[in-house]
């Protein structure tokens, strides 16, 4: 399916797009990317050439320029916007561990869900460090090891020692979503939370919010930046 969707739009797009599209389709099964998630992407990238360029100009753009679009129009901001809506969550929690409440648990969850929405808009492309510094799974392992997890939690004292200990499949996004929504449907009030978890959850969101901020610095290096045939990502130049 995959195969055929590239090979309309090779047929649709001008070369330096579908050359492009060439390029990073045989990552694209190793990312298990759907097309309905890739699709925004391509279609962020073919206006920007509609809007820079005349139909007539659209064979005078090169790969390169197409790639130093992508970065800059597409990528760039939604790592910005990553970092922001991190640190909010952060805030959020660190609010709730201060002072546990109704409201403090509602604004921690919704703050959750935005930057969560920011990062999975991200992960369609997955591009640059996200994928070439290994961010992804400190930010989005799965599943999460509830069994660590609940274990971490009861030993008693939860220290900045013992959350650095947790693997990947404890923390991040995922391990945050536990705490907060709790497991099988079953959703805790704030007076359920006890004060390992809240002392967790002030942690995990200075962590993700820290990881936020390094995939965006790391893209910023990235401004000028190469496709790289061997990886979905890119190459410094």
């Amino acid at each position: 399916m995959i195969t055929i969707l590239f090979a309309l739009l090779g047929g649709l797009l001008p070369d330096p797009m579908a050359h492009v599209l060439a390029t990073l389709q045989p990552d694209l099964g190793c990312l298990m990317l759907s097309v309905r998630r890739l699709a925004p992407a391509v279609l962020v990238v073919s206006l920007l050439l509609a809007a820079c360029q005349s139909p007539r100009q659209f064979g005078a753009s090169s790969p390169q320029q197409v790639a130093d679009a992508f970065v800059s129009e597409v990528v760039l901001p939604n790592y910005q916007q990553l970092v922001q809506d991190s640190k909010s969550l952060s805030a959020a929690l660190d609010a709730l561990a201060t002072t546990p409440g109704a409201d403090q648990l509602e604004a921690a969850r919704k703050a959750w869900q935005q930057v969560r929405k920011t990062w999975e808009t991200g992960e369609s492309w997955a591009f640059g460090p996200a994928e070439s510094g290994g961010f992804d799974g400190n930010l989005d392992d799965w599943p999460v090891n509830e069994k660590d997890l609940s274990t971490a939690l009861a030993s008693g004292a939860f220290s900045p020692d013992l959350f650095a200990r947790l693997t990947t499949t404890a923390k991040g996004f995922h391990g945050i979503e536990v705490v907060l929504y709790g497991t099988q449907g079953i959703r805790p009030e704030a007076n359920q939370l006890s004060a390992a978890q809240l002392i967790y959850l002030r942690q995990a969101g200075a962590d993700l919010a820290s990881m936020s901020a390094l995939v965006a610095g790391g893209d910023r290096r990235r401004r000028r930046c190469r496709l790289d045939r061997g990886g979905f990502g890119a190459q410094p130049l």
